[in-house]
């Protein structure tokens, strides 16, 4: 069984109600048909028409009755789009912490060699960066670019895009000279993690090393930019709620605002799933979701 949103959401249980639907659809056909058969008997053997004359009075109902329910169907559907459209939302302020998994980046970017080496500057890494990389989303518009963040303990104030860089280790460490910096930044449909390396360490072990998802010039010529993964919008789009009063819990299930709420649910669920298993990510505990690199916890405040 599936968790979707605050709910349970069985997937033998939907394909169930669909094979019910498509039996209760050849149940009506097979009934309509019937109906009609019984018409052009009366016709024929009991009003006196010609079979020519009850056949052509059968098909005309056949194409009134159904142009009928199609135009039924269309103004229901437009009527229900309508109604889609003016559904009220309302964003949810949230918490995002993204947590490097430092060891397994350092180790597989040869950035040190052995486990005593982690030991040795794990203390440093954890002071430079206590927090991964920890901020608030004020506000934010449906696309995510027009926002206001706060940063407290990097920034010291408010930001207006996701756009951070870090330095993990100023002066490196090991056989890396230079600068270690981590970065998350929007790049459009998503937030770019990764690492910037010096330019010349990094031409020199990458052939030892994983394809990082991009790899592209720093703010500096000397600079490489690794991508590690991506985050996708989608993971918040759950922040972009139906007000209060809809959907369930809040209003009767016979209401046509329950059905509009719990497909809007359904769908923004199924997008954030599928974006996760393509960018390489998974369910962890306590809400986060997991990579081989980073852990991300997101939760409204």
């Amino acid at each position: 069984m599936e968790q979707v949103g605050n709910r349970d959401y069985d997937p033998a249980l939907r394909d169930a109600k669909r094979a019910s639907g498509r039996r209760r659809e050849w149940i009506k056909a097979g009934i309509g048909c019937l109906f009609f058969a019984l018409v052009y008997f009366v016709l024929t053997h009991v009003a006196g028409f010609s079979s020519r004359q009850g056949l052509t009075v059968v098909v005309l109902m056949v194409a009134g009755i159904g142009y009928a329910d199609y135009r039924v169907h269309t103004m229901a559907e437009q009527i229900g789009n309508t109604a889609a459209s003016k559904l009220s939302r309302q964003f949810l302020p949230y918490q995002v912490r993204v947590d490097p998994k430092w060891q397994q980046i350092l180790t597989d970017f040869k950035l040190i060699a052995t486990s005593g080496d982690w030991e040795e500057i794990k203390p440093a890494i954890y002071d430079a960066v206590p927090y991964g990389i920890s901020y608030t989303v004020l506000q934010q518009s449906d696309d995510h670019q027009a926002q206001v963040i706060f940063r407290a303990e990097r920034s010291g104030g408010f930001v207006s895009e996701v756009e951070f860089c870090d330095v993990v280790a100023a002066n490196g460490f090991g056989d890396v000279p230079g600068k270690l910096r981590l970065f998350m930044k929007d790049r459009g449909d998503g937030y770019d993690l990764g690492i910037i390396v010096p330019q010349k360490w990094w031409d020199r072990v990458k052939a030892s090393c994983p394809k990082p998802v991009r790899e592209t010039g720093g703010e500096r010529w000397c600079e490489a930019e690794l991508t590690l993964a991506t985050l996708s919008y989608a993971e918040f789009d759950w922040y972009w709620q139906p007000e209060s009063g809809v959907g369930p819990g809040k209003i009767f299930t016979g209401d046509p605002q329950y059905y509009i709420h719990e497909e809007w649910r359904q769908k923004i669920t199924f997008q954030r799933d599928k974006q996760r298993v393509e960018l390489g990510w998974e369910e962890g505990q306590y809400g986060g979701i997991l990579h081989s690199y980073f852990e991300v916890q997101h939760r409204p405040i």
